[in-house]
C-alpha cells in the first residue's frame, strides 16, 4: 500500500506540474524548437568605395515578449519562496515519508547538478572602464573588473529589468545593453542559462508526474525531450 502524501507536497508536486507545461507550452520554447536553437553570427565586412570596416550581426532568438513571459514562469522555479521552487522543495518535502526514494534521489541529483552549473564560472567577463575627462590628458583608467558565473548573468538579466529592477543589476544590464557588440553574445549566453534550467525543471515536472500518477493509481507519466543548443 502507497503511503499517501502529505497535502502540501502534493500540492507542490502538482503546482511544478503545471509551471512545467507552462514552460513547454509557451512561445519560448515553441520558437526555440522551431528555429532548432538560437543562433549568432558575426560578420565583419569593408565597404568597397569607402574601405571603412563594419560589422553586422545576426542573432536570431525568441523575441522580448515570448522572453519575459517565460521568465514569468521560470521564476516559480528560483525565487525561494515559491513552492515549487528546488529551494522550497528541498527544505519542506524531503522528508515526507509518502515521496519515494525514488523521486527524492533523483530531485538531489538534479538539483545538485544544475546548482553546480549556475555556480560554476561562465565565459562571460567584464572590464569596466572610465573615460578621460574631455580635454585633460588623463588615461581610461580601469574601475571595475567582473568574472561572472551563470547564476549571475541569470540574475542579472531576470533581476535587472525582467521581473525586478534591482539598482545593481539594473547597472549592469544596462551596461551590457550599451556594448553593442557584446551584448548579443552575452544574450546568447542567458538564453543557454535558461535552456539548461528548463531540462533541469522538465525532469523534475516528469518525475512529480510520475509520482502524483503512483499515488493515483493512473499510468506513469511519460518522459519528454527539451531542445537545447
Amino acid at each position: 500500500m502507497v503511503t499517501p502524501m502529505r497535502p502540501e507536497t502534493r500540492r507542490a508536486l502538482k503546482l511544478v506540474v503545471l509551471k512545467v507545461q507552462k514552460l513547454r507550452g509557451g512561445r519560448y520554447t515553441g520558437l526555440l524548437r522551431e528555429r532548432n536553437g538560437t543562433k549568432l553570427t558575426y560578420e565583419h565586412k569593408t565597404d568597397p568605395t569607402s574601405g571603412q570596416s563594419a560589422v553586422k550581426i545576426e542573432h536570431v532568438r525568441p523575441d522580448d515578449d515570448a522572453t519575459d513571459a517565460f521568465v514569468l514562469t521560470f521564476r516559480f522555479f528560483i525565487q525561494q519562496r515559491e513552492t515549487a521552487s528546488f529551494a522550497w522543495l528541498a527544505k519542506h518535502v524531503m522528508d515526507d515519508p509518502g515521496l519515494a526514494d525514488e523521486w527524492k534521489g533523483a530531485f538531489t541529483d538534479v538539483r545538485t547538478q544544475l546548482n553546480a552549473f549556475l555556480d560554476s564560472p561562465s565565459p562571460y567577463n567584464e572590464k569596466v572602464v572610465k573615460p578621460p575627462t574631455p580635454g585633460s590628458d588623463e588615461l581610461p583608467t580601469v574601475v571595475g573588473e567582473y568574472n561572472y558565473t551563470h547564476r549571475q548573468v541569470m540574475d542579472v538579466f531576470i533581476y535587472g529589468g525582467m521581473a525586478h529592477a534591482e539598482p545593481e543589476k539594473w547597472e549592469a544590464l544596462e551596461r551590457w545593453k550599451a556594448n553593442e557588440l557584446g551584448f548579443p553574445w552575452v544574450q546568447s549566453l542567458f538564453d543557454s542559462i535558461l535552456m539548461v534550467g528548463l531540462h533541469a525543471i522538465s525532469y523534475v515536472g516528469f518525475i512529480s508526474e510520475r509520482e502524483l500518477a503512483a499515488h493515483d493509481g493512473a499510468p506513469p507519466a511519460e518522459a519528454h525531450q527539451v531542445p537545447m543548443e
